[in-house]
């Protein structure tokens, strides 16, 4: 299963940089993330929406979901 770019870039670069920069000797000790939220506005007629399925996907590896 294949993990979401922003999560392998927050593991990779960030999650170590919070250690490093805290102090923190335990890898639990740096904040963890659970969610991730994205948001991308269409415009008030909504044409952008095929845009946005694509860049969506692109941007987390999952599809998103347009309200």
């Amino acid at each position: 299963m294949s993990r979401a770019r922003l999560h392998e870039l927050y593991e990779t670069t960030v999650r170590s940089a919070l250690m490093e920069e805290f102090g923190y000797k335990n890898r639990e000790g740096a904040a963890l993330s659970e969610k991730i939220v994205v948001n991308m506005g269409v415009g008030e007629d909504g044409e952008g929406r095929k845009k946005v399925r694509g860049r969506g996907q692109r941007l987390t590896a999952n599809r998103p979901s347009i309200r």
